[in-house]
């Protein structure tokens, strides 16, 4: 007893000090490491969809609440499957857009690349995420980019009619592209090329379509996953079609009004 309590009386301070020590560290240890980040996304009502020069595009809004831990978000994913053929694509995060309603005569939105962020606890995370099927758009680049060109010589070489439009009969410059353009639809090599990749790619049809949506920690871990239907109406997707014009409209004059469906999240 007494050898006792001599080595408690030596070393007893530093037992309950390194104690103390190793309890604080794997008390640390299971926060950041072993407990899991609980990731709710609650979602806006509505989905929208869309279709430009991005080629097919989705758009997501809501809010991220994370429990337990800290958790960096390094990605998002949209895997949407055609239930009439089982035709799939992949979209992934694209760009962040500010979570505010798009008035018509107003500027839009500011948009920025999609990139990293951390989700703290008690601090909910507004997003409005936009995501394109890279793959898609990859294979219409050359062919809008043609016709790109093209536009910009036709442009060039007919300045005294743009003059002309807009000092001697009025018209705004618009105006006056508008009239080039109609001109240039007799006379373009591409338009067709890129008529038709345009219609080709542009696969929103009418009819129910399955999604997973998963959100990705940095390690490319899946941390948030959920499953959802959504059905695109005729009306929908005569909207979605016409972009296909207003994608050429858009090259030659700019500022062109995309049309955009929004539908229901079904389970």
């Amino acid at each position: 007893m007494e050898n006792f309590a001599d080595f408690a009386k030596t070393y007893g301070t530093l037992i309950i000090a390194i104690y103390g020590v190793v309890q604080l560290w794997i008390v640390s240890l299971y926060k950041s490491v072993i407990r899991q980040a609980k990731v709710t996304n609650i979602k806006a009502s509505k989905l929208e969809l869309g279709y430009s020069d991005f080629g097919p595009t989705m758009a997501i809004a809501g809010t991220l609440i994370v429990e337990s831990r800290p958790v960096i978000v390094a990605g998002m994913s949209v895997k949407i499957t055609r239930n009439r053929d089982g035709m799939s694509h992949t979209f992934l995060w694209n760009a962040f857009r500010n979570p505010e309603l798009l008035i018509v005569g107003k500027k839009e939105p500011k948009i920025e690349i999609a990139y990293a962020f951390m989700l703290q606890e008690g601090t909910p995370h507004r997003y409005n995420i936009f995501f394109t099927d890279f793959s898609t758009q990859a294979g219409m680049v050359s062919q809008i980019q043609a016709h790109r060109v093209e536009w910009q010589k036709y442009r060039h070489d007919n300045e005294q009619f743009i003059k002309q439009q807009t000092t001697v009969e009025g018209l705004s410059e618009d105006g006056a592209l508008g009239l080039l353009s109609d001109k240039f639809d007799k006379d373009s090599k591409t338009k067709i090329d890129l008529w038709d990749i345009t219609n080709r790619n542009c696969y929103w049809e009418p009819g129910e379509y399955d999604a997973v949506m998963e959100i990705f920690a940095i390690n490319k871990k899946v941390i948030w996953k959920e499953s959802f239907r959504f059905i695109i109406a005729e009306s929908d997707f005569k909207a979605l079609q016409l972009n296909c014009v207003v994608i050429q409209q858009n090259i030659r004059i700019g500022n062109a009004q995309f049309n955009f469906a929004y539908v229901e999240y079904l389970v």
